[in-house]
C-alpha cells in the first residue's frame, strides 16, 4: 500500500513507540542498531506470452509458471548500497511486472520508493503482499530498532534476454583464420581438444588447426607431409587417438598431429564412418572394416557390396547410442554426394554396428531432404541437423543456408525450422565451400574459405545455459 513521506513517518514513530511501550519505565534498555536485510526470495510467477503471425493473422497463446523457490538471491552487504539479485536468471520472457516477494531484515522494517501517477517519488512500508514491478531495480531500506541507521539495497529481478531455444551466431571478426590461403573444398574434424580444417589443394592436401576454446588464433597452413601421394581431405576421421584418412593412389594413413601421416600398408578406396570399435570403408566396391584390438586394427571386408544408389563422395555422418541397448549397439547415419545429382532427396543411410546391411532411409515425397549442395549432417539438440549450400537437383529455389532440416526419426523424414532455428542472413550470401563441426560444449563452429570468408559459432541459448 503506498503512502506519503509524512504518512510513512509517522508509521515508523508508530512502531519505535509501540517497541518502548513493551518495556518498563525502570528498566536500562539500549535499542539495537543492527540492520540489514537477512533474506529475500520470490513467489510462483505465471506469465502469459502472446505470439502473433501477423501475415497470417494467428496467434498462439502459451502460459508458464516460474517457481521462486527454485532461484535463489544474494545479498551483497559491503557496498553503500547493497546489492540483492539473482545469479540464475529467470526463464526469458517471465512477466516481472506484478512480483510478490518475501523479505526479512535485523531491524525495525523496510520501505521502498516508487513513482506515483504523477511521476513523483512515492514511499511505501513493506507489507509482504504488494506485487511490485521488476522491469527495473527497486531501492529498499531497512530501519534499525533504534531509530537512527539505515541501509539501501538495490534489487534486481534478472530475465534471459535471449529465447532459450533460439539458434544464437557470433562471428568471430578477430579470427586469423586462413581464408584467403584455404579458397576451396574444406573438411574441419575435432580432434585432441583441437579444431583442424583439411582444405583440397593443388599438390597436397593443407591443414591449419584452433584449440577448441580459442577460434582466434588459427596456425598458419602447412601441407601435410609424410604421404608418398595426396591425402584426400574429404576422407580424415577421428578414431582413438588418431587421424585416419586415404590418398588419392587407395593407401590408409594415419597422423597423431594432423601433420605427419604414415601409411598404415592398407589398401583402401574410401573411409565412411567410425563405430567405438572399428572404422568403416569401402574398398573396390565391398564394404570393408577395421576393428580395433588392443591398439591394432584388423581389417576385413563384410562380403557386402555397395549399392548402386549409396553416396559417391564427400561422406557425412553422425553416431549415436541405441536407447533400447545403449552400452552395447550404437547406430550410424550417413549422407553424402548422391549419384544422381537430379535426385531431389537426398538419402540417409543407417547401419548398426551388430549389422553389416546398409539400410537407406526413403524420405517421404513431401518430408524429403533436399539434395543439397556441401550438404553437412550433425547430431544436435538430440536431432539429425541438415544444411548446406543450394539444391542440386534444381527443384527447390532455395538459397545457400537458407533454412536448417531437422529429424528425429534417423532420416526417414525432414522439415526446415521455421523459425528460432536459423542461420544469419549473411550466410545465403556465401555461395562458397565451408567445413563445419560441433564441440564438446554444443557450439557448431563453420569456417568458410576465401578471402571474404571467416569463423561463425552457433549455439542453442538453453544448451549454452547448461553449460554455464
Amino acid at each position: 500500500m503506498r503512502i506519503k513521506s509524512l504518512a510513512i513517518l509517522f508509521g515508523y514513530t508508530i512502531l519505535i513507540l509501540s517497541v518502548v511501550a513493551c518495556f518498563d519505565d525502570d528498566d536500562d534498555y539500549e535499542y539495537g542498531s543492527q540492520i540489514g536485510i537477512s533474506s529475500f526470495s520470490i513467489k510462483d510467477i505465471t506469465t502469459q506470452l502472446i505470439e502473433c503471425d501477423d501475415e497470417n493473422e494467428v496467434c498462439d497463446t502459451t502460459t508458464f509458471t516460474v517457481t521462486g523457490a527454485n532461484y535463489k538471491f544474494s545479498i551483497n552487504h559491503l557496498p553503500v548500497v547493497g546489492l540483492i539479485y539473482n545469479t540464475d536468471s529467470l526463464p526469458v520472457n517471465t512477466d516481472v511486472t506484478k512480483v510478490v516477494i518475501s523479505m526479512s531484515s535485523y531491524g525495525a522494517g523496510i520501505s521502498y520508493t516508487l513513482k506515483d501517477s504523477k511521476g513523483a517519488d512515492s514511499l511505501c512500508w513493506y507489507n509482504g503482499t504488494d506485487s511490485l514491478n521488476f522491469t527495473e531495480p527497486i531501492i529498499f531500506t531497512a530501519y534499525a530498532a533504534d531509530g537512527i541507521a539505515t541501509k539501501d539495497y538495490e534489487v534486481k529481478v534478472n530475465v534471459h534476454k535471449l529465447h532459450p531455444d533460439s539458434l544464437q551466431w557470433t562471428h568471430l571478426k578477430n579470427s586469423n583464420f586462413p581464408g584467403d590461403v584455404i579458397q576451396s573444398k574444406q573438411k574441419a574434424v575435432l580432434f585432441n581438444n583441437r579444431i583442424f580444417v583439411f582444405a583440397d589443394n593443388e599438390n597436397q592436401t593443407l591443414v591449419t588447426y584452433t584449440n577448441s576454446e580459442d577460434g582466434i588464433q588459427w596456425t598458419t597452413p602447412t601441407e601435410i607431409t609424410g604421404a608418398s601421394s595426396k591425402i584426400d581431405y574429404s576422407s580424415v576421421l577421428s578414431f582413438h587417438n588418431k587421424l585416419y584418412s586415404v590418398s588419392v593412389d587407395n593407401q590408409l594413413y594415419s597422423s597423431s598431429d594432423g601433420i605427419q601421416w604414415n601409411n598404415e600398408n592398407q589398401e583402401i578406396t574410401s573411409l565412411l564412418a567410425t563405430f567405438s570399435n572399428k572404422i568403416i570403408g569401402i574398398q573396390n566396391e565391398v564394404f570393408i572394416e577395421g576393428v580395433l584390438e588392443n591398439t591394432t586394427l584388423n581389417w576385413k571386408t563384410t562380403g557386402e557390396i555397395v549399392p548402386a544408389d549409396f553416396p559417391v563422395d564427400n561422406y557425412v555422418y553422425v553416431r549415436e547410442a541405441l536407447p533400447t541397448d545403449p552400452s552395447a549397439i550404437e547406430r550410424i547415419m550417413l549422407m553424402g554426394k548422391m549419384p544422381d545429382t537430379s535426385s531431389p532427396s537426398a538419402i540417409t543411410w543407417n547401419l548398426l554396428s551388430n549389422e553389416q546391411n546398409w539400410i537407406p532411409y526413403n524420405t517421404e515425397p513431401i518430408n524429403y531432404c533436399p539434395n543439397l549442395n556441401n550438404l553437412a549432417l550433425i547430431y544436435y539438440d538430440e536431432e539429425l541437423y541438415v544444411f548446406g549450400g543450394e539444391d542440386l537437383s534444381k527443384h527447390l529455389d532455395i538459397k545457400p543456408f537458407e533454412f536448417i532440416y531437422h529429424s528425429n526419426n534417423q532420416g526417414k523424414s525432414w522439415h526446415p525450422f521455421e523459425k528460432k532455428i536459423f542461420f544469419p542472413k549473411e550466410f545465403q550470401e556465401k555461395n562458397q565451400d565451408f567445413s563445419y563441426v560441433v564441440d564438446d560444449k554444443n557450439f557448431i563452429w563453420i569456417m568458410f574459405s576465401g578471402e571474404r570468408g571467416g569463423v561463425w559459432k552457433g549455439i542453442i541459448n538453453r544448451l549454452r545455459i547448461a553449460n554455464s
